[in-house]
């Protein structure tokens, strides 16, 4: 909770409300000394006393930690950068090390997961030795694998597909590799086939074009708007 400005918040969100030390404590139902010691870092408190501190200033657990769970595109690509270029100035394993840590931090981040999928890929040869460098390729295909299962944004899923299968390539994948796209290829025919018929529906809805089998439904509902 220190890395999170819990402190910080605490103390902003107390003289914000106007209340002392004491009162917070009273509403809490610990000490004006508890307080002060959250306060100032000598202490935190207990994890279930963490709601009822956010319901006492009306933010959410998150807000009062000082944690967001997802990036702005803007932060992402500083992040990216940024990392990127330490590569050139500090050993390879400590850079590796803060982008493992950026994952767990922001695991629900599918846009920032797939970058640092990006980062590995793009610097896995600096690893030294070749073992090392599938090590990376390996954790990289995992992430990839972590963001087709939980991710519910197709573009993000798509584009992570399509790394996936370079990761793949450098693995010697070339198989699975080939029935990935192929899986891809029909995923998108069905995207397009949906599409077109939604379009369809569309048209129909609004009187310029009623599609066979359709065109009963579509009167239908005309006559009963009229009435």
């Amino acid at each position: 909770m220190n890395t999170l400005q819990f402190a910080d918040n605490l103390t902003r969100l107390r003289r914000e409300k106007k209340v002392t030390q004491e009162e917070m404590a009273d509403f809490i139902g610990v000490t004006k000394a508890s307080v002060s010691k959250w306060e100032t870092r000598q202490s935190l408190p207990d994890i279930l006393i963490l709601p009822q501190l956010a319901s006492f200033f009306n933010v959410t657990v998150d807000e009062l930690l000082g944690y967001s769970p997802q990036l702005r595109k803007e932060q992402i690509q500083k992040q990216y950068y940024r990392l990127a270029g330490e590569f050139a100035s500090r050993p390879f394993e400590d850079v590796i090390k803060e982008s493992e840590e950026l994952v767990r931090k922001y695991y629900s981040c599918y846009s920032f997961l797939y970058q640092i999928c990006l980062l590995w890929l793009n610097h896995f040869m600096l690893a030294g030795d070749e073992k090392r460098g599938q090590e990376i390729l390996k954790k990289a295909d995992q992430l990839c694998g972590h963001i087709l299962d939980d991710c519910k944004d197709i573009r993000i899923c798509n584009e992570t597909v399509m790394i996936r299968a370079v990761i793949r390539l450098m693995q010697g994948r070339v198989n699975e590799v080939i029935e990935q796209l192929e899986e891809l290829d029909q995923t998108q025919r069905m995207e397009r086939t949906a599409e077109k018929f939604w379009w369809r529906e569309r048209r129909c809805a609004t009187g310029r074009h009623e599609p066979t089998g359709m065109s009963a439904i579509c009167r239908m509902s005309r006559n009963i708007m009229d009435l």
